[in-house]
């Protein structure tokens, strides 16, 4: 992982969305639920402590035990393919089912060459390669490190890995797999560029750099939370109202005060402080801002701009992280 994709997970899990829109939140989690997690996992023969899983299962008819990797190999998004095909092998002839769908994967060179360097173990032995979707194994592949070796197909070679996904039973579950996967889910930047102007911010780099840049509290702005959480105790509702309001939609930059202020002596001050910071931990809210922070970066990524690495530096110090989710992080890394 590059300090450059370190930095954007981190801000990723921290950055606040400024505008708390129920409808939003609760389609991006509709949204992300129904994405299937596709992964790739080395397969041992034997457990390796640390590396595989504990509990083997059988992969062959002659009942050979093989053990799955703890880590994926490789997560594989609509930004790891090229291409994605769809074909179904209609067995009824053979008294089987007329339904046998197969997808056939047609990685990028840089996935592949990513593949290839987590390649774990020594020599250029064959391995073998599964195939996880939503957790659960659909298939398995032979992976050959040798090029030079006779009799390997084509599509087995590291160089020109073309893997499978076989074979599924109804139409609808395969066309999940490739509605995620199609390289039409990554191009244009339609949706990305759509959420950033429903919530107000432009979509130039510097638009973009300058919401990220402004997530690092200034003194002004410490003063100003600081302000406002004094008019909480305010004798008047309409103030106390006012200063809840400006403190939510200052979001993470006014956490850390809000903290200090729920355990304030003053009832009202600590009740108001207490719901807030609830209300900015809050499932939605935290699916909203890493949904929109997860727009920016993949906007930034697409122009490579490489001015984003000091704006982030420069963020990282004054951010707190929150429990990131590898596969969201596999899906929004800059590289």
């Amino acid at each position: 992982m590059t300090r450059l994709a370190t930095i954007a997970l981190l801000i990723a899990c921290s950055v606040h969305h400024l505008c708390s829109t129920t409808g939003l939140a609760q389609e991006v989690l509709a949204q992300e639920a129904d994405k299937p997690k596709i992964e790739f996992r080395w397969l041992e023969r034997e457990k390796f402590e640390g590396i595989t899983e504990e509990k083997g299962y059988e992969y062959s008819e002659g009942g050979a035990i093989g053990y799955l990797h703890k880590e994926p190999a490789l997560v594989v998004t609509a930004a790891e393919v090229e291409d994605v095909q769809l074909t179904n092998n209609d067995l009824s002839r053979n008294g089987l089912s007329a339904e046998n769908y197969n997808i056939t994967i047609h990685l990028t060179k840089k996935a592949r060459k990513k593949l290839a360097k987590n390649v774990w173990g020594e020599g250029k032995e064959m391995r073998l390669l599964t195939f996880l979707i939503d957790g659960k194994e659909w298939g398995l592949m032979r992976y050959e490190i040798d090029e030079n070796k006779r009799g390997v197909p084509p599509q087995c070679r590291a160089k020109n890995f073309t893997p499978s996904i076989g074979f599924f039973n109804k139409r609808a579950k395969a066309q999940r797999v490739v509605d995620a996967l199609s390289p039409q889910a990554k191009k244009p930047l339609d949706e990305e560029l759509q959420l950033l102007k429903r919530n107000g911010i432009a979509s130039d780099s510097d638009s973009i750099l300058d919401f990220l840049r402004r997530q690092q509290p200034s003194e002004a702005q410490q003063r100003e939370v600081a302000a406002l959480i004094k008019q909480l105790s305010s004798d008047k509702f309409a103030d106390r109202e006012a200063a809840a309001k400006m403190l939510v939609n200052m979001g993470l930059v006014a956490k850390a005060k809000l903290v200090q202020a729920a355990k304030s002596k003053d009832r009202e001050t600590a009740w108001r402080s207490e719901k807030m910071l609830k209300q900015l931990d809050s499932d939605g809210q935290r699916a909203v801002r890493n949904s929109l922070v997860h727009a920016m970066l993949v906007v930034l990524k697409s122009r490579e701009e490489g001015k984003a690495v000091p704006v982030l530096l420069e963020t990282l110090s004054a951010l707190k992280t929150d429990h990131p989710r590898d596969d969201y992080a596999k899906s929004c890394l800059l590289e």
